[in-house]
């Protein structure tokens, strides 16, 4: 019986002192936040992480390498982003979203090297898709690889000069806009959807990937005080030739709001801990 109150009263003491430090990380802020620029947010992304997190690819460099040895690594990385659930599940959500439609459209923003859009190409023959980014360099590789794998006729590319989207403009609707890991990376999200929303087909599908709370509440743990957007950004991507990531936000339920009144949500999934995913439909 002594041992039974001893172990009740240890686990306790280990949940007060818990809760104690996790008081005192909430009140230790971690200072005021970097500016938001958009120019230092287009040198860091051009460095395309890779599906297990290190190494990213700098596009720059790889402009240099050769056509067999980029598609060797491409599709080596293809195959190891499979196995990742949060991959596999952001795929499956993509291809639910498209089934139905004979000629989808697909826009693919914030597309990095292209995972998404090029599994999109793979799975759906008569699939177009708009690749987005806002920087070049990331897509003109993903121009020369869909030359090398046969699929330049179905892309087009399209890069980002403002730091709202506000300078894209486009002829056709879209059936599927993916932004995979990419909003919360950026203060203005909020604005980059609204304005991507006129190009989205009615009843047509915006799927997300975002960090959640969870993610933030434990690197703040780690770091001992509450991080902020920069301090974030700085944990979430790794720091690359002395340059930091600028920012990072955290979503839940917030991600929501980001949709406002034009969009129902369908599915949310917890790939990860430190992931949520979410398809919205335009009304």
């Amino acid at each position: 019986m002594d041992k039974i109150i001893k172990h009740k009263l240890y686990t306790i003491k280990r949940k007060i002192i818990k809760l104690l430090y996790e008081i005192k990380v909430f009140f230790s802020v971690s200072g005021k936040g970097k500016r938001y620029d958009f120019n230092s947010a287009k040198q860091y992304w051009q460095n395309v992480p890779k599906a297990m997190g290190s190494n990213p690819w700098n596009t720059e460099k790889l402009k240099y390498i050769s056509d067999e040895i980029l598609v060797v690594q491409f599709k080596e990385e293809q195959k190891i982003s499979r196995e990742k659930f949060e991959r596999q599940l952001g795929y499956k959500r993509a291809f639910e979203s498209i089934k139905d439609i004979d000629n989808p459209k697909v826009m693919d923003y914030g597309s990095g090297i292209g995972f998404y859009g090029f599994e999109i190409l793979s799975h759906f023959p008569n699939a177009q898709v708009t690749f987005v980014d806002i920087n070049q360099s990331n897509l003109n590789i993903i121009q020369r690889i869909a030359e090398l794998l046969k699929f330049e006729q179905q892309i087009t590319i399209c890069q980002v000069q403002n730091k709202k989207s506000l300078d894209l403009n486009f002829k056709n609707t879209f059936n599927l806009i993916m932004s995979m890991g990419v909003l919360h990376h950026t203060p203005f999200a909020k604005d980059i959807v609204s304005h991507l929303t006129q190009y989205l087909d009615s009843k047509g599908i915006f799927l997300v990937l975002l960090y959640n709370n969870h993610y933030r509440k434990r690197l703040s743990q780690n770091k001992g005080y509450r991080l902020n957007h920069s301090t974030f950004g700085e944990l979430t991507d790794p720091i690359i030739d002395e340059i930091k990531n600028p920012y990072s936000d955290w979503y839940d339920d917030k991600a929501i709001d980001l949709f406002g009144h034009n969009y129902n949500l369908i599915s949310r999934d917890y790939p990860t801990p430190d992931y949520n995913t979410y398809r919205f439909e335009k009304f």
